[in-house]
């Protein structure tokens, strides 16, 4: 709790070396405890930090601490939440930057492309997320998780009564990109392999 005694500018600066002392331990080589201390202790201060003073401009470098400290721990969802958020508050802030492609490699890690590629086509649509180098990169992430979906749904094309039907409508979900375009054309040869045209004469 705040004591009334100690002006708040100086609670300020007291909680941010705490929460910055934090992150700089996690990054050393700390024993097994050590580290799950060290995590408890930036969470509790970081919360307690931008909790109290939301306004403060180092709030996205705090909070960017805490979603790194849960992608570095692999709770890979609760970092990409958070990764997410810092993106939406802060888009034109290196933290936001750094925050968009951390989110998307945490989708990439838990193995979900579709994730990734509706995530990354979010960030893409976010016109304040203005760096150039970040949004190629981005977009080259979200190419090659719709390409291995495509080649995911693809190559169960080759198994499954179902496998067209899938692939239309991933071809459906992406219409009018060259990863539709390409769902198409392996739905049409996948159908016509089962032998199984009927069902295309509906697109």
């Amino acid at each position: 709790g705040g004591n009334p005694a100690v002006p708040a500018e100086e609670q300020r600066a007291a909680l941010f070396s705490a929460t910055a002392a934090y992150a700089q331990a996690l990054k050393g080589r700390l024993g097994n405890y050590e580290q799950v201390s060290a995590r408890a202790g930036l969470y509790r201060a970081g919360r307690e930090y931008s909790a109290r003073f939301p306004g403060a401009d180092n709030v996205p470098q705090i909070k960017f601490n805490i979603a790194s400290a849960l992608y570095n721990e692999g709770r890979f969802r609760e970092a990409i939440a958070r990764f997410v958020a810092l993106v939406e508050q802060y888009p034109e802030a290196k933290e936001g930057t750094v925050s968009a492609q951390l989110a998307l490699d945490s989708f990439r890690l838990l193995y979900d492309m579709e994730g990734l590629a509706r995530t990354g086509q979010r960030f893409l649509a976010e016109g304040r997320l203005k760096d150039e180098a970040a949004r190629r990169k981005i977009q080259e992430l979200v190419v090659a998780a719709q390409q291995r979906q495509l080649d995911v749904l693809t190559m169960s094309a080759g198994q499954g009564e179902r496998a067209a039907e899938s692939l239309l409508s991933f071809a459906q979900r992406n219409a009018g990109s060259v990863i539709g375009e390409k769902a198409l054309l392996n739905a049409f040869a996948a159908a016509r392999d089962q032998g199984d045209m009927p069902q295309l004469t509906r697109i």
